[in-house]
């Protein structure tokens, strides 16, 4: 889907700059986010040497780690902030609590296929800061970056 909306949003002329594949606030992006991730994965590693969390739940399937850091946190943050964001601006809707907000509601939705009420806290309020640093440093990278850390490692101990 991530390719197709890709093909799609260059035939319709937005740029990689709109899109989010930025020189310009790389370095502020990858801060924020390594900041972030660092800070973050220090407290889930805690939680589940505390007990907190009960270990992954994915067992001998070795190839879902490849494909969640390289393809679906990638994906899902060009689908969910890079194109999401790019539309908005497009369409006039500048505000960064109702491109945060929203991005943080299509991005939390897909979610609900766990159902389960904490991980869409968890989602929703992780959602929400990559949003808050995505309107503030507009680039994939970083945004990818923290998504596929943290998500791996959330995976990884149990807590989604």
């Amino acid at each position: 889907m991530a390719a197709i909306v890709l093909v799609l949003e260059r035939v319709c002329g937005r740029s990689w700059h709109e899109l989010g594949f930025r020189k310009d606030t790389l370095r502020d992006s990858l801060v924020a986010n390594i900041g972030l991730s660092l800070v973050l994965s220090a407290g889930i590693v805690t939680a589940f040497a505390f007990g907190a969390f009960s270990g992954s739940t994915i067992h001998g399937f070795t190839l879902f780690y490849p494909f969640y850091v390289f393809i679906s946190s990638p994906s899902q943050e060009f689908l969910f902030r890079s194109v999401i964001f790019a539309e908005m601006e497009r369409a006039g809707l500048r505000g960064p609590a109702t491109q945060v907000i929203f991005s943080t509601a299509v991005y939390t939705f897909p979610h609900a296929i766990y159902k389960d009420p904490s991980t869409l806290l968890v989602v929703a309020a992780i959602g929400l800061i990559w949003g808050f640093i995505y309107h503030r440093y507009p680039n994939w990278y970083g945004v990818a970056l923290s998504h596929a850390v943290l998500g791996a490692l959330s995976i990884a101990v149990g807590l989604v």
